[in-house]
């Protein structure tokens, strides 16, 4: 009786939302890049939303803006393992269980269609939020960009004079993000990063500094870029070979496109 009325009902509002939810997927990243823009230009939203992040309820503080806006991306995965609970203690003699299957396959097939989309969304908010935490950055977010690692190791001046810089790097799939520590936490306003440079990797190629050409440095490495030349020095060998190789792969992924 109220059970499976109820049971229908869900699986109505489910059916009715797939196409809302499938929309907002579409339109997830073009959004964002467009927050991002609009944090950068006017400094009042960018405060504004900080600190509505700030004072929201306890079951999303610590979550960024992105992650935040990601909630309805996921919804649909979240939506099909529920009727697939409901379908699993439902007889199929309820009249609901009919609605129940019917829905499902509609969900399958929207997760389905939007698979790459839902990725998408997901690393586009990863990046939004690394994004928010460095203070001066261009806006970084961006349909194919992904993140794939990020730490510490020393730069080499752009002069060629003074002591190694050290920096954070935070490798994406087409460019090579570097800023400086702050020092400063959520805290502080959430930003822990000073903007440095940025090396656009489709153009660009990477040699290891041994030998007669390590100027005297350890664990070095060079990019060369349009741009020009970045020398970085890891901690170790064996994070030279790890930053050198995800680097190497990234680059390579970029021309593979670019063909």
């Amino acid at each position: 009786g109220e059970s499976e009325a109820a049971v229908a009902e869900f699986a109505s509002l489910v059916r009715d939302r797939i196409p809302s939810l499938a929309a907002y997927t579409d339109g997830f990243i073009a959004a964002l890049h467009r927050l991002s823009t609009l944090r950068r230009t006017r400094s009042s939203l960018s405060q504004w939303l900080s600190r509505r992040m700030h004072e929201c309820r306890f079951d999303v503080k610590g979550m960024d803006v992105a992650q935040l806006l990601l909630a309805p991306v996921q919804r649909l995965t979240r939506y099909e393992t529920m009727l697939r609970d409901l379908l699993r203690v439902t007889d199929n003699r309820n009249v609901a269980h009919e609605s129940l299957v019917s829905v499902l396959h509609h969900c399958g097939d929207a997760l389905e269609e939007s698979s790459k989309s839902r990725r998408q969304c997901e690393n586009a908010a990863r990046v939004s939020g690394i994004e928010e935490r460095i203070a001066g950055s261009p806006v970084l977010v961006s349909p194919s960009r992904a993140l794939i690692r990020q730490g510490s190791m020393r730069k080499k001046p752009s002069s060629g004079v003074g002591f190694t810089q050290r920096r954070w790097f935070i490798l994406f799939t087409d460019a090579l993000v570097y800023c400086k520590e702050t020092g400063k936490g959520k805290s502080a306003g959430g930003v822990e990063y000073e903007f440095k440079g940025l090396v656009s990797l489709p153009t660009a190629s990477l040699r290891l500094l041994d030998g007669a050409n390590s100027q005297g440095l350890d664990h070095a490495f060079e990019i060369v870029s349009k741009r020009g030349t970045i020398v970085i020095l890891a901690d170790s060998d064996r994070d030279r070979r790890e930053w050198a190789s995800a680097i190497g792969n990234a680059i390579h992924e970029c021309a593979i496109d670019m063909l």
